[in-house]
């Protein structure tokens, strides 16, 4: 029989509270509000006494650090793949990281939704180029076309090239059409 512990009590009661499987670090920083002089050692050796006893589970989820779960019944974890966070069982999305961590249960009739999360909102797409390199080779050299081939617009670049930048006045249009442009910019 083991002798009582406050200490040991409240690791128990606080693993009890949480659906988050937190780390001992996590136990240890909401502990040390009630225990002041508590320290990470006792909170690791509490936490392998109680799972020793069978009062919590420790979960290893092979990236980072240990976590604990106050349900000791038997019953499944599941961690994402992405970020190594134990989710909910019913998870689609990982609350964590944001990523898709099973595939959608979709019926026979219904067609597959392909979620692609490689695209993520506000990171440009394309090409980056400098707004001043740009203007200057414009200025400069804006009757030739080598701003348009430094864009990657070949096409335009032969027609300015040929066409002396459309008389000029398409050289005025691009150098305020640069201007405008943040630097850098993406084609």
């Amino acid at each position: 029989m083991l002798k009582y512990s406050r200490q040991r009590e409240s690791i128990k009661k606080f693993l009890m509270t949480r659906t988050d499987h937190p780390t001992a670090e996590t136990i240890y920083e909401n502990l040390r509000k009630e225990y002041p002089k508590i320290s990470l050692g006792t909170i690791y050796r509490n936490l392998s006494l109680l799972t020793d006893i069978g009062e919590i589970q420790t979960i290893s989820t092979g990236v980072g650090p240990d976590r604990f779960d106050g349900n000791a019944k038997p019953h499944y974890h599941f961690i994402c793949k992405h970020c190594g966070q134990v989710i909910a069982e019913e998870a689609v999305i990982c609350v964590h990281c944001g990523c898709q961590v099973e595939e959608l249960k979709t019926s026979a009739a219904v067609q597959p939704i392909i979620i692609n999360n490689n695209n993520v909102v506000g990171v440009p797409q394309g090409k980056m180029k400098n707004k001043w390199v740009a203007f200057f080779l414009c200025l400069f050299f804006g009757v030739l076309g080598v701003h348009r081939f430094y864009e990657g617009k070949i096409f335009t670049g032969i027609l300015y090239l040929c066409s002396g930048g459309l008389a000029t006045v398409g050289v005025f249009i691009d150098l305020i059409i640069i201007l405008c442009k943040p630097n850098p910019y993406y084609v």
